[in-house]
C-alpha cells in the first residue's frame, strides 16, 4: 500500500488505514488518493511437495516432535506413520518412563523399516517387549539394551531366531544372561560386528565358544568386568576372530600373558587394546603385541603394575617402521622410568594423549626427552600427570614445545607450582590445566554458639 498526495508527491504525511484523510506532518488536514499494489501470490500446496521431500524433514526430529507432527492435520498424520520416519529411535532420554507396551507399539509402527534403537538404561523394558520387537522389526541392524536388567535369556533368543541383520548389540550390564544368550546370538546372528557383554557375571568360557563359532566377523567385543572370562576365551577368540580390531577385558582378573599372546597371534588386525586393572599382564604382552599386531592405536595398562621398562622396549622395537600408538594410559604403573618416555620420543611420532599419573618414577629429565621429539610436539593434546611426585616446574617449560596441547592434569605434584602453570599458560594460551594446591595450614573451624574446649573441638 502507498500514500501519495493529487499531485503525485509525498510530503512526509502519516498513513491512516481506513480513510483518504489524514494529518500531514505540519498538523493541516490533506485529502489523499490510497493505491493499493498487490502482488499475486501462490500457496504453497502439499500436494505438490514430494513425500520424499517430508521424510528427509522429519529425519531431522526426535521421537516427541515427530509425534507432535503428527496432529498438525490428516495427511501429515498419514506421513508420521510411515515407517520411514521410524528408521532410527532413541529412547534413551525416557528411560524409566519407557513400558514394555511402549515398545510394542513402536515395533508394530516401525516395523521392518527401524535399523536402530536405542533402550539404554529402561529398566522396565522385560523379554516380552523384545520378542514382539524381534519379530516385527526384523531388519534390525543396530540395538543397545545396556543397563536393562530386566532382559534374560528369552530376550536373546528372540534376537536370534528374528533379527538375523544384527550387526551391532549393546549387553552392558544385563546381569542376567547366560551362555544360552551367547548361544543364540551364535547360533541366529551371523553377520554381528560390534557385541559389548561387559559386567556379566553369569557367561562362561562355554557361552564365547558358542559366540565365535557363529559369528565369525565380529570386529569389536567389549567384555570387561565379566568374572568368568579366562585364558580359554581369549584362545577361542585368538582361533575364530581373526577380524578383531577391538577388545576390551578391562578387571577380567582370571586373564594372564598367555591368553594375551593367544589373542594377539590369532588378531593381528588389533588396533585398541584394553587390559587395564589385570593384575597378571607383564612384559609379555607387550611382547606379543609388539610381534603380532602392528596396527596398535590405543593400549590401556592402566594399574598393570608388573608392567616395566623393557615391556614396551619389546613392544616398539619388533617394528621396521614408525610405531602408529595414539592413545596410551599406563596410570599406575610405577615400575615405568624416564627411558620409557624416551621409548616414546624415539618411536611413537603420531602420541595424541599419554596417562602417567601415578607413575612416581617419571622426573623432568624424561619429560624433557618426549617434549624434545617431534610426535609430541605435533600431535601431543592431552597429558596427565596426576601424582608424578618428581615432575617440577621444568617440565612445563619442556612442555611448551607441545604447541597443538590442549589438557593437562597436575593434581598432588608437589613440586609443581602456581608460577610455574602461570608461564605455561602464558605460552600456550589454549591449554586447559586441572591442578589443585592445598591451603598451607588448615583453617580454623567455625565454632559457633557457647565456645567450647579444644577436645571438644578435635
Amino acid at each position: 500500500m502507498e500514500l501519495t498526495h493529487r499531485n503525485g508527491h509525498s510530503n512526509g504525511s502519516v498513513p491512516y488505514q481506513n480513510g483518504n484523510s489524514v494529518h500531514s506532518s505540519n498538523g493541516t488536514l490533506a485529502n489523499y488518493r490510497i493505491e493499493i499494489r498487490t502482488t499475486n501470490i501462490t500457496s504453497i500446496n502439499d500436494n505438490c511437495i514430494p513425500r520424499d521431500i517430508y521424510f528427509r524433514i522429519f529425519s531431522f526430529l526426535d521421537l516427541t516432535s515427530l509425534c507432535r507432527c503428527s496432529g498438525v492435520c490428516q495427511k501429515w498424520r498419514e506421513l508420521v506413520k510411515d515407517g520411514k520416519n521410524w528408521q532410527y529411535l532413541d529412547l534413551f532420554s525416557f528411560q524409566v518412563a519407557v513400558e514394555s507396551n511402549v515398545i510394542e507399539n513402536l515395533s508394530r509402527r516401525a516395523g521392518p523399516f527401524l535399523k536402530s534403537l536405542n533402550l539404554k538404561g529402561c529398566k522396565n523394558i522385560g523379554d516380552n517387549a523384545i520378542r514382539i520387537f524381534a519379530k516385527h522389526c526384523n531388519q534390525i541392524e543396530e540395538l543397545n539394551l545396556r543397563e536393562c536388567r530386566d532382559i534374560t535369556d528369552g530376550a536373546c533368543a528372540a534376537l536370534g531366531k528374528h533379527a538375523r541383520n544384527l550387526k551391532i548389540l549393546n549387553l552392558d550390564s544385563c546381569d542376567k544372561l547366560t551362555d544360552y544368550s551367547l548361544n543364540s546370538v551364535g547360533n541366529g546372528c551371523s553377520n554381528l560386528e560390534d557385541l559389548d557383554v561387559s559386567w556379566n557375571k553369569h557367561i562362561t568360557q562355554d557361552g564365547f565358544a558358542a559366540l565365535t563359532a557363529g559369528c565369525p566377523n565380529i570386529l569389536r567385543l567389549r567384555c570387561a568386568g565379566v568374572e568368568k572370562f579366562n585364558d580359554t576365551c581369549l584362545t577361542l577368540i585368538g582361533q575364530s576372530l581373526n577380524r578383531l580390531i577391538v577388545i576390551n577385558i578391562l578387571k577380567c582378573s582370571r586373564v594372564t600373558d598367555e591368553g594375551v599372546t593367544r589373542v594377539c597371534e590369532g588378531c593381528p588386525q588389533l588396533e585398541t587394546v584394553c587390559l587395564s586393572q589385570i593384575p597378571a599382564i607383564s612384559d609379555q604382552s607387550l611382547l606379543a603385541l609388539g610381534q603380532n599386531c602392528l596396527n596398535i592405536r590405543n593400549l590401556e595398562l592402566n594399574s598393570c603394575a608388573a608392567i616395566t621398562d623393557a615391556g614396551f622396549s619389546h613392544l616398539t622395537r619388533q617394528r621396521t617402521e614408525e610405531h602408529y600408538l595414539e592413545k596410551l594410559d599406563v596410570e599406575e604403573c610405577n615400575q615405568l622410568t624416564d627411558a620409557t618416555l624416551q621409548n616414546f620420543a624415539a618411536n611413537c611420532p603420531f602420541i595424541r594423549e599419554l596417562i602417567l599419573s601415578h607413575c612416581d618414577q617419571i622426573t623432568d629429565e624424561g619429560m624433557r626427552a618426549l617434549c624434545e621429539g617431534n610426535g609430541a610436539q605435533q600431535h601431543l593434546e592431552k597429558l596427565k600427570l596426576d601424582n608424578c611426585p618428581q615432575v617440577s616446574d621444568s617440565s612445563l617449560d619442556f612442555l611448551c614445545l607441545c604447541v597443538h596441547l590442549k589438557e593437562i592434569d597436575l593434581f598432588d605434584c608437589q613440586l609443581i607450582t602456581r608460577q610455574g602453570i602461570a608461564s605455561l599458560r602464558a605460552r600456550l594460551p589454549h591449554i586447559n590445566v586441572h591442578a589443585y594446591f592445598a591451603p598451607s595450614t588448615p583453617p580454623l573451624p567455625i565454632v559457633r554458639g557457647r565456645r567450647k574446649c579444644c577436645c571438644c573441638i578435635l
